[in-house]
């Protein structure tokens, strides 16, 4: 089994479980796209939500800062979170063409820490002050890895979900 394989069973996994605390976050009821190829995992009539979920990763509130673990158990900082281009050039050309709808990138992190953002575009094309986007080779889902941009949002944007 591919890693592309074993990270698509634990998101679908965590999508089930997520589902809960999302509808808490959004103060709503969120229905889950049952389409494996959509670019957002959660919707109603006001929201898009992507989940991406990250159990390598996690945020250290004595130092303020976030962390992952490598594949080689090697312990890093880390200054953003990435998902799919393809998810915010989807939500940028609705927008562009009057929807209404907010869109979120949930981030769910080792002990059940949930961070998220509200995608916007503040800032200069070539120098946005919540994101910018990379070129990477990954492997999305061919069992080969491919060129495919990230957005990397930096972590000064992202909003911890506290429970009530």
């Amino acid at each position: 089994m591919t890693q592309f394989d074993k990270d698509y069973i634990v998101g679908k996994q965590s999508e089930q479980e997520s589902l809960p605390i999302l509808n808490q976050i959004f103060e709503t009821d969120l229905f889950h796209d049952e389409d494996d190829f959509a670019h957002f995992d959660f919707f109603n009539n006001n929201f898009m939500v992507e989940l991406k979920t990250r159990f390598n990763t996690w945020f250290n509130a004595e130092t303020d800062q976030f962390f992952t673990e490598t594949k080689t158990g090697r312990i890093i900082e880390i200054d953003t979170l990435y998902f799919d281009s393809p998810k915010l050039q989807m939500a940028y050309q609705n927008i562009k063409k009057g929807c209404k709808k907010d869109y979120y990138v949930v981030w769910r992190l080792k002990n059940n820490q949930f961070y998220y953002w509200k995608m916007n575009w503040k800032g200069e094309s070539q120098n946005r002050i919540d994101f910018y986007i990379e070129g990477q080779n990954r492997d999305c889902g061919h069992g080969y890895k491919q060129p495919r941009d990230v957005v990397n949002v930096r972590v000064n944007a992202l909003s911890l979900f506290t429970s009530p």
